[in-house]
């Protein structure tokens, strides 16, 4: 009798699971004016341009959340800091604001689903204290959403302070417009301190560029064809008087004029940093002539200006030489 086949064991063909890469996509949002990358998109380009980062500092308390990030370029060449530190008290206060100016406008604000009034009274909406005056809900939405940000402070901060740092090492602009509108703000504020003390100044009348004379050489002389004139008798003690000439001035003088002031207040309308320069030549008790300005421009660096503001200065007093 015939034994009963058997199967042969064959191996089988396992495929291995397949893994999806990590796509490091992101984007670009619109701050004012400006598109400016998100923290996924500036990732997506640091990674290209292997650009490390190194947590330096977390910290947090019952008050505040503070991370400091430190991004490397390739080989450890160079290297730059992003802080970021969230005061608990301020972004309270900043939610409370965002939800007033909510209210006021009509916009509805809704917890759990449903729309709730955040203010008791619009005409007091804060306290002596600065505190905000809510209605019971809307304390505890306030409440509820300063409690879900302190539970990510940290993680928020360390995402901010690393878009930062890497920012900066790609050249990009790395402050939200909130920072931007502040400098703006300091910057008019010191234009207008500026205008004020000139102001209250009393107005300096322009005076006429001085004059020095100029002799014209030999050589110039031979090329104007001017004949020479009859030489004067030499000065000699032992001449009688009625032959003595007294010796006069060259007749090949000519008047030129040396360098001009400049009308700052004109050429620096829209240059902070040239009428500041220009304060400290007049404060210096020179004349305002464009040697003097770079001179004086270049003794404020890099305490109150740098690189930048010297080509500014430079451009604008370029501009006006080519206007005239």
């Amino acid at each position: 009798m015939d034994a009963p086949a058997v199967q042969s064991k064959r191996p089988v063909a396992r495929r291995e699971p397949r893994e999806k890469p990590i796509v490091q996509d992101g984007s670009f949002y619109k701050a004012g004016n400006k598109k400016v990358p998100d923290a996924r998109r500036v990732q997506k380009d640091t990674n290209k341009r292997n650009i490390s980062i190194e947590i330096l500092q977390t910290e947090q308390t019952e008050e505040y959340a503070e991370v400091i990030v430190r991004a490397w370029l390739p080989g450890n060449s160079q290297y730059t800091d992003g802080v970021v530190h969230h005061q608990f008290n301020v972004i309270r206060k900043l939610k409370a604001l965002e939800y007033l100016e909510k209210q006021v406008s009509g916009k509805d604000i809704f917890f759990r689903g449903s729309p709730i009034l955040m203010f008791e009274d619009l005409s007091q909406p804060f306290n002596k204290n600065g505190d905000p005056i809510l209605t019971g809900v809307g304390y505890l939405k306030l409440l509820t959403e300063m409690a879900r940000f302190e539970n990510f402070a940290i993680r928020d901060a360390t995402t901010k302070a690393s878009r930062i740092a890497q920012l900066k090492l790609l050249n990009r602009e790395w402050r939200d417009k909130d920072e931007v509108q502040s400098e703006k703000d300091e910057e008019k504020m010191v234009q207008e301190s500026i205008n004020d003390e000139k102001a209250s100044k009393p107005q300096r009348t322009a005076k006429p560029a001085p004059t020095t004379k100029r002799t014209i050489t030999k050589k110039t002389a031979r090329r104007t064809r001017t004949p020479p004139k009859p030489k004067e008798p030499e000065w000699d003690e032992t001449m009688p008087k009625s032959e003595k000439v007294q010796p006069k001035e060259p007749d090949n003088v000519q008047e030129g004029e040396v360098s001009p002031e400049l009308n700052t207040d004109h050429i620096f309308a829209s240059c902070p940093k040239g009428l500041q320069v220009a304060e400290a030549v007049r404060n210096d008790k020179k004349p305002l002539t464009k040697k003097n300005i770079n001179n004086k421009a270049v003794a404020m660096m890099p305490e109150y200006l740098d690189a930048d503001d010297i080509k500014e200065i430079n451009k604008c007093i370029a501009e006006a030489e080519e206007a005239e």
